[in-house]
Parts: C-alpha cells; sequence; structure tokens
C-alpha cells in the first residue's frame, strides 16, 4: 500500500524556533466578530471570509467589513441556524445553514442575498434541521436531514430530493473522483454514485462500526480516504487495495479541517483540536 504522509499542524509548534514562526492572531480587538469561527474561507481576490457566531467578517488583510443576513428584512439568528461557507472554484460564495436557508454573495450590492429557504420546498410539519451542508465540485450543494438528501443546484437554482437508500442521518459528504461519493453517518461510510439525482450506494465491512464519522478527506493522487471520527481516532482508507489503517492512537483529538500540502501528490496537512 502506498502510504500517505500526513503533516499535523499540531505538531508544528515544536518543531520551529520562535523566530522562525509566521503567524498572527486575529482578535475581536482587531475587528474580528467573535473568537467562535465556525468556517474560513479565501475567496479569488485573497479576502478572507469568516462566519463566526454574531454573523460574516471580510477581512482584507488590514480591515473587517462585517455582514448580517436577514430574511424578510428582518436579521435572522447567526448560530446555530448558520453554520457553513462555501466558496467556488469560480468565486460564488454561499452560506447554509441548519434552518434550510441558502445565501449567496452579491458582488455588486456586497450583500448576501437569500436566494432559497429549503424548508419551503420540503413537506415537513416540524422545523427543518439539516445535519450537514456540503458543495462538491460540480458546484452541487447538499443539503441533509436525519434520513434524505438533497441537492441546491447552484448553476440553475433548482432544488431536488435524492432518491436514496440512506436513511441515516450525515454527518460528512467527501467527493471522490468523478461522480463518486463518500457519506459518512453516525457508524459508517457508504461509498455512493450520483446520477439523475439518484444515489447507488456501496457497502464496504472495513466502513462500518465507527463511532461518529466527524470528517471525511479524499485524496485523489493515492486513492484514499481520511476518516477522522469522534471516538475511535482516525483511519486511512485504500479504495484500490481495499485496506484500512488506523493512523496512531490519538484518540482524543478531532479533524478539523484537511488539505493538500503545497503541490505534493502524498502530503496533506491535518488541523486538529
Amino acid at each position: 500500500m502506498k502510504k500517505t504522509y500526513l503533516l499535523f499542524i499540531i505538531l508544528l509548534w515544536g518543531t520551529l524556533s520562535v523566530s522562525a514562526q509566521l503567524y498572527r492572531y486575529l482578535e475581536t480587538e482587531d475587528g474580528l466578530s467573535s473568537r467562535r469561527v465556525i468556517s474560513i474561507g479565501k475567496d479569488l481576490k485573497g479576502y478572507m471570509w469568516f462566519l463566526t457566531l454574531e454573523g460574516i467578517d471580510r477581512y482584507n488583510g488590514k480591515q473587517y467589513k462585517h455582514y448580517k443576513l436577514s430574511v424578510n428584512d428582518l436579521p435572522t439568528q447567526q448560530f446555530p441556524n448558520l453554520n457553513s461557507l462555501h466558496i467556488e472554484d469560480n468565486g460564488h460564495i454561499w452560506v447554509t445553514g441548519k434552518n434550510g436557508y441558502i445565501f449567496k454573495y452579491n458582488t455588486f450590492q456586497d450583500t448576501f442575498d437569500l436566494v432559497m429557504s429549503a424548508s419551503d420546498s420540503i413537506d415537513t410539519k416540524k422545523r427543518l434541521p439539516f445535519t450537514h451542508t456540503n458543495l462538491d465540485k460540480s458546484k452541487h450543494l447538499w443539503l441533509c436531514t436525519k434520513n434524505k438528501q438533497y441537492i441546491y443546484h447552484t448553476l440553475n437554482g433548482t432544488f431536488t430530493q435524492l432518491e436514496s437508500p440512506i436513511q441515516r442521518e450525515v454527518n460528512y459528504i467527501a467527493q471522490g473522483k468523478g461522480n463518486q461519493y463518500f457519506i459518512g453517518t453516525n457508524s459508517n461510510v457508504y461509498i455512493a454514485e450520483l446520477y439523475d439525482n439518484q444515489l447507488s450506494v456501496k457497502t464496504d465491512s472495513l466502513l462500518e462500526n465507527f463511532h461518529v464519522i466527524q470528517h471525511l478527506y479524499y485524496h485523489e493522487p493515492t486513492s484514499s480516504l481520511v476518516i477522522g471520527t469522534l471516538m475511535d481516532g482516525f483511519y486511512l482508507y485504500n479504495q484500490q487495495e481495499r485496506l484500512l489503517e488506523k493512523l496512531g492512537n490519538m484518540n482524543d483529538v478531532n479533524i478539523n479541517a484537511v488539505i493538500p500540502y503545497q503541490q505534493s501528490q502524498e502530503e496533506i496537512l491535518m488541523a486538529m483540536a
């Protein structure tokens, strides 16, 4: 099995000298709305976007600009309703949340516009809690409830319920190659393919009986899936060779983010807490 080398950001503190460390704390005293940052993104202009407990902040390296989101001219509660910020490779910025609201950044008006309330399109008598939202490479916004999955097509504004055999709460989705997706629940990781708004799902006995999937990341050059769990630590699953390997004994840390390391084909950075 060709292994993916993992660089743990949390360990860099002990390997770099103080003089070599390049970092800057962003505090509320400098203009950040809240220390509780839920989601972070970077746009094509290099601006950093922070979704916080108090709203959305845009940071240009010197100054912050704050954005409040509203529905029918009334401010919407930021947290826990809003919990995801997504930036497409074309620069479009989306904000989604558990309450089913979908906002898009309007570059001309410099505002966030409500483009859809998913709860209006779903037949339910209860308040609609989305357990996970995700933007894939095909410009689909995935919105998952406790037993169903939906897609908002950002290109044409249509909203569709998927035909899916997965009737469990979805915690995380990672896109593999093409139209393949890895879908994590409280206990299993499903391997699914999306065709015409229908999910075809496969199971693998190696990807069962986890204790709460919290994070998934697919590393395409090595066909490997990083699996972060709440209680079991994290694993590396090689799809081609069908091998599952536990990475260390760190059961008390959670993966917050995984990104490619520069242009390397075998290395990734993992930020953990």
